[in-house]
């Protein structure tokens, strides 16, 4: 999940390859689940509320076969040197899908058909602005959003260290946070989810999720630092929470927890030198956790599909860095960053799941 910036070459480069790739008509697939040696199962650390309990013990779970996706249509917005393209969410009001692009510190406006509509966002540190670059000494974008079911939405500006929400017509209501270690603090946001009454925030530094309801007011943290960042909620108040590059050592896993942060149940996958990067689910409950190997070149290895009580149901080709799924399982959508490889792509593409 890294979304380096590019240099001019690399752009020209792209670019180049882009037009190859339009030249030659659809792309062709090459992101297969490799099978892999289970690694050994883990213990979790307990969550971080006092009366917490240990996880449960995960045992890995094999992956079975991928299922290959199709292409249905790939969308550009206004491409520049500095576009990469980041965290997708989908607008609960009308389908569109809101594209993150990190160094223009705005989001690209796509139908669900596939066309460009406009773009939102504007560069700064006042109330409504966004700094979307993390600012470390190799700086990375990140462009986390969630929408409740009234069509608010919250963005986690983590150039900014906080956290802002606005209202359904894109008006600033309020902020929160700033930068440190402490409950209400952040280093570098990465994540983030709402079901319209708390808001979930994942640290890619801290490696745990804090939750906050709508007036920015600390409740808790969930999984203490080193175990998950990156962060899902359902209209049933579930939590759902995946590893990414987990220094503690961890293996790829799916953790579920209760809307008060009891553990339900952590399912590990047996996939050796990846990461699971981001849960997200449809409207019935069925949760999709896109896998991308945890080195350079950083490929993504498919996306694995839970049923609403975390058993794996199948796995599907391709995928992204960043992915949604339409309210009705039948779509795809993956965006990928610019990094400094050539495999990438400046869009968003959709896939059709019908069938698989």
């Amino acid at each position: 999940m890294r979304v380096s910036r590019l240099t001019t070459g690399a752009a020209l480069a792209i670019a180049l390859l882009l037009a190859a790739c339009a030249s030659d008509g659809e792309p062709t697939p090459t992101n297969t689940l490799a099978s892999a040696t289970p690694p050994a199962a883990t213990t979790a650390a307990p969550t971080s509320t006092p009366t917490s309990t240990p996880e449960p013990t995960a045992t890995p779970v094999p992956l079975p076969p991928a299922q290959p996706t199709s292409l249905l249509w790939e969308a550009h917005g206004p491409v520049t040197r500095e576009t990469s393209t980041a965290y997708l969410a989908i607008n609960p009001l009308d389908g569109n899908i809101w594209v993150g692009i990190p160094y223009e510190n705005r989001f690209w406006i796509v139908s669900p058909s596939g066309k460009y509509i406009e773009s939102w966002g504007e560069a700064g540190k006042g109330p409504g602005q966004l700094d979307l670059i993390d600012h470390s000494l190799n700086p990375n974008g990140f462009t986390p959003i969630a929408f409740a079911p009234d069509g608010s939405f919250v963005v986690g500006d983590t150039g900014n260290n906080r956290v802002q929400l606005f209202d359904a017509h894109r008006q600033f209501v309020r902020e929160w946070g700033s930068f440190g270690s402490d409950d209400g603090e952040f280093v570098q946001i990465v994540s983030i989810a709402t079901d319209g009454t708390i808001v979930y925030v994942g640290d890619g530094d801290h490696y745990n999720i804090q939750a906050f309801d709508m007036d920015g007011s600390y409740l808790r943290t969930i999984g203490k630092a080193g175990s998950y960042n990156s962060v899902a909620v359902g209209l049933d108040g579930r939590i759902l929470a995946a590893n990414t590059a987990n220094r503690a050592g961890h293996p790829p896993a799916l953790a579920i927890f209760d809307p008060d942060g009891s553990i339900v149940s952590t399912t590990s996958l047996s996939v050796q030198s990846a990461d699971a990067i981001q849960p997200v689910l449809d409207a019935e409950g069925n949760i999709y956790v896109n896998l991308e190997q945890n080195s350079y070149p950083w490929t993504p290895m498919g996306v694995v599909q839970f049923d609403p009580n975390g058993r794996v149901v199948q796995v599907f080709e391709g995928g992204g860095d960043f992915i949604a799924v339409s309210p009705d399982g039948q779509t795809l959508y993956a965006g990928h960053g610019i990094q400094l490889d050539t495999t990438q792509w400046t869009s968003i593409r959709a896939f059709s799941l019908a069938g698989a």
